[in-house]
């Protein structure tokens, strides 16, 4: 009911949601449906003319695939998947950096605290036990962090959403803290505190109390690791800033792209009505919107370009066999092209459809 191709005759494409009873596998029903799915295609393609044997062929061996339905079927998730992946790297890489500034911080402040240390030492307080007050102070760090970052997280995952939310069709998210949240939070915070507070507590629990409280250093007690934690530091933001470039490079790239049309000063507006009009319809509400101050061309088409939409077939051209290459389709009125400012190379006369069901540009 909430999908307007339900009361369109001439939409094929459907989602089919099947409840599994408890226990029962998977891929037996995959594999029935499957087969199920062949036969109705088969028994529908008895009615092609003209398809290629390739292309159908192709269409028969079309695997079924069944899909988790808590994750949804909105395109959002394929559409950005690998970009957010790729987002969420980077932030694992400026955590680590994160991590080892801090971890230099605390090496040079267990250093600075070694004759602490050594009285600690001196008092009878063991190494684990000096391993344990390092650990509970980076816990601490780690926890406020973890605390701010919460609310971060709070703030930017709608603001993420909606930049990337198609407005047309938006997708509305509930992100409550839930014990899978608060369960990886948890773990990422105790996975840091052991990243940047382990190595100062190790540095630590090699004190020496004589030297220590003589107010010597010892050879190699610090210098060696505080270079370590810096060259780790550079590297990651080697890295951080070498991913980065490449996405700017890229952004820039596309942005400069050619895209056969011009976007400048256009303006799409989409239009729904509750049952099918006549391109007539269409036509007067096109020329409404050309008597309106400012507006230069207007020209309607079934949907925007580089929307991903496609209706696609086979050409014959004066009753020969069709092509073995698919064409896309998209329906449109007389003076598109000029509105969409597209340069053609070489073409003839585009009539209208005999239905257009479209939205003015």
């Amino acid at each position: 009911m909430m999908n307007p191709y339900v009361t369109r005759s001439d939409a094929s494409v459907f989602r089919v949601f099947a409840h599994l009873k408890p226990g029962v596998a998977v891929e037996p029903v995959r594999a029935k449906l499957q087969a199920n799915s062949r036969a109705f295609e088969e028994e529908r393609a008895k009615g092609f003319v003209g398809v290629p044997k390739q292309s159908l062929d192709n269409f028969l061996n079309q695997k079924l695939v069944l899909g988790p339905a808590p994750t949804g079927v909105s395109d959002l998730q394929n559409d950005n998947r690998r970009s957010l992946a790729a987002l969420a790297a980077l932030v694992a890489l400026v955590l680590l950096i994160a991590c080892a500034n801090v971890a230099n911080l605390m090496t040079a402040q267990a250093a600075a605290r070694a004759h602490e240390m050594a009285l600690r030492i001196s008092l009878g307080a063991g190494r684990w036990r000096l391993i344990q007050l390092m650990l509970i102070e980076g816990a601490w760090v780690a926890l406020l962090a973890g605390v701010i970052g919460a609310f971060f997280a709070w703030w930017s995952a709608p603001f993420v959403i909606s930049r990337i939310n198609p407005p047309d069709d938006p997708v509305r998210l509930t992100l409550p803290a839930d014990w899978r949240v608060l369960g990886f939070a948890l773990t990422l915070t105790a996975v840091v505190t052991l990243l940047f507070a382990s190595l100062p507590a190790l540095l630590v629990s090699a004190i020496k109390p004589l030297t220590a409280l003589k107010g010597r250093e010892e050879p190699h007690s610090r210098g060696g690791l505080m270079q370590a934690l810096v060259a780790s530091q550079v590297a990651f933001c080697f890295l951080v800033l070498f991913a980065a470039s490449l996405f700017v490079a890229t952004f820039e790239r596309m942005s400069r792209a050619s895209l056969g049309f011009s976007a400048e000063r256009l303006l799409t507006l989409d239009t729904f009505a509750q049952q099918a009009q006549p391109p007539a319809s269409w036509g007067q509400v096109a020329e409404h919107l050309r008597q309106l101050p400012g507006v230069e061309k207007v020209a309607l088409a079934s949907w925007a370009l580089l929307e991903g939409n496609s209706v696609n077939s086979y050409i014959s051209v004066n009753g020969a066999p069709p092509t073995q290459r698919l064409a896309y389709f998209l329906r449109v009125s007389p003076g598109w092209i000029d509105t969409m400012r597209i340069t053609l190379i070489d073409a003839g006369t585009f009539f209208p459809a005999r239905q257009l069901q479209a939205r003015p540009s």
